[in-house]
């Protein structure tokens, strides 16, 4: 699958992150994107060999997803 996988929505915005690390923002009733990013770049994390395959999840005001790679800086495990 090329593909995004099963997207996430939280009221009025639809988050979805494909195969490759590309993260949107799209208004559900319009579909307008309202932002976008690489999380493998931002991140500095690497695409495993099966690709990336999972939902972002929202949990309150924080939108969080995973991707594969070292510790980020901002890490608490960060010493």
């Amino acid at each position: 699958m090329t593909g995004p996988r099963t997207p996430t929505v939280d009221g009025k915005v639809l988050y979805v992150l494909n195969v490759h690390g590309d993260l949107f923002s799209l208004e559900t009733e319009s579909g307008a994107k309202r932002w976008s990013f690489n999380i493998l770049e931002k991140f500095r994390g690497e695409c495993p060999e099966w690709k990336i395959s999972e939902s972002p999840l929202v949990v309150g005001d924080k939108l969080i997803c995973t991707p594969e790679g070292p510790t980020p800086p901002w890490s608490p495990w960060t010493s």
